[in-house]
């Protein structure tokens, strides 16, 4: 069961119930407890400073219009359709997604009871990270963070992790290693293992560069997610591991991943996923020296592709690369020119509309513009987002320009930043 933690955290608290439903309904302390119980008693049990006696709370539930197993199957039945959205999440089953979301925010307006309503915020802090709505979530991490303490175990499990989650989606990866591997602490305290949180830190290291820690957590990952039937996540998982298998040269092993991947997402009509599969396998090729191989497979990953999506805008910069390196100089300038017009029209403010323009500028080949152009606009730009991959990228060109021109001291300031960037996103 996904999110099965969570399941049974329904307890509910019956004085803060009747003292919510008393008020609600107009009714003063005195109204409700006559020939029940006395005043001081009622007090007590709202304020939950006595044990509640069941006969007592029957009789006045009874006067507020409830009974305690009607509570009980209601509020169950809450929880198991708060589950369901998370299930619904975690699936993309976007119909089901918008359903649970209108039909769970109508039905605890008037929840009174604590865990449940936290049940129900730690989803919903999922669904915002789902629509990639940062302001929303963060919204909801500072109400998780003002009460912390009052959280269960299996609550702080899922808080930090959706925590870790939103700093990735804010581009701050370091960070969302902290949150996952707090969340991490707390899973080996309860001695289970939450194939969302192993299957974000294989993700999160691999958007890193950190390729070794990221193939283990994502065979981890892998595994889990196969024992518990989340196939759709189990396929991303795929990616990821063919993706760090490639980067330190296990070639082989990557290609059977991404063509595997390749026929699944064929036969399920997933053509996001083998956009992804296509694309990488551009990557694998590209690694492995062969240029015409790799533009077959970044052309098939374009054509599936939204003509509008990043993504396919970033596979047009690597396809730009190869005409570069394959001296077809005119496509090159005919390709980087239309996704630089389209860019700059769709996101303007879009980091790869800058590595396009890097991409023109080097094709020109004038080694002071390229020199200006990564010290004033590129570094500022990709410290800021982290990007660490293409700062290194930056730094190493930096550092031949200079060598070039003989500069060695400057060249070797940019290959100690390259190298100290490095280490950054390995260790």
């Amino acid at each position: 069961m996904i999110m099965h933690l969570l399941e049974d955290n329904i307890s509910i608290n019956l004085g803060t119930l009747i003292a919510a439903t008393r008020q609600e309904r107009g009714l003063t302390q005195d109204e409700l407890a006559k020939g029940i119980c006395s005043i001081p008693y009622l007090s007590k049990l709202e304020n939950d400073k006595i044990e509640p006696n069941q006969e007592i709370v029957s009789l006045l539930l009874q006067r507020l219009g409830f009974s305690v197993d009607q509570l009980i199957q209601e509020q169950q039945q809450l929880n198991v359709d708060i589950l369901k959205w998370y299930q619904a999440i975690l699936e993309r089953d976007d119909a089901n997604i918008e359903a649970y979301h209108d039909q769970l925010t109508k039905s605890t307006k008037n929840i009174q009871n604590i865990s449940l309503i936290h049940n129900f915020k730690l989803a919903k802090l999922r669904y915002f990270l789902y629509k990639q709505d940062a302001i929303a979530a963060k919204e909801l991490i500072k109400y998780f963070t003002k009460l912390k303490s009052k959280l269960t175990l299996s609550q702080s499990l899922y808080f930090y992790c959706f925590y870790g989650i939103y700093y990735c989606i804010i581009n701050q990866h370091e960070k969302g290693i902290e949150s996952f591997k707090e969340a991490e602490k707390i899973s080996q305290r309860l001695r289970y293992e939450e194939p969302e949180l192993i299957y974000f830190l294989a993700l999160t290291y691999s958007h890193l560069y950190n390729s070794s820690v990221a193939i283990v957590y994502g065979f981890r990952a892998l595994d889990l997610l196969n024992n518990s039937s989340q196939f759709l996540r189990s396929i991303d998982c795929q990616l990821i591991i063919a993706t760090n298998l490639y980067r330190i040269g296990q070639y082989e092993q990557a290609d059977q991943y991404l063509q595997n991947t390749l026929k699944i997402a064929h036969s399920l009509k997933l053509d996001h996923v083998r956009t992804i599969a296509y694309h990488n396998l551009g990557n694998l090729y590209v690694k492995r020296g062969e240029l015409e191989k790799a533009l077959g497979y970044y052309q098939e990953s374009l054509s599936i592709n939204d003509p509008k999506a990043d993504s396919s805008f970033y596979t047009t910069y690597c396809i730009g690369e190869i005409y570069i390196e394959l001296g077809q100089i005119e496509k090159a300038k005919d390709l980087i020119g239309h996704a630089m017009n389209k860019l700059s029209l769709l996101n303007p403010k879009s980091s790869l509309l800058l590595k396009l323009e890097l991409l023109k500028l080097e094709i020109l080949g004038n080694d002071q513009q390229i020199e200006q152009f990564l010290e004033h606009r590129s570094l500022p730009l990709f410290r800021e987002k982290s990007d660490w991959r293409y700062l290194i990228d930056c730094y190493e060109k930096l550092a031949k320009i200079n060598a070039k021109n003989f500069l060695y001291k400057k060249s070797s300031h940019y290959f100690q930043l390259a190298n100290d960037t490095r280490k950054k996103i390995m260790y």
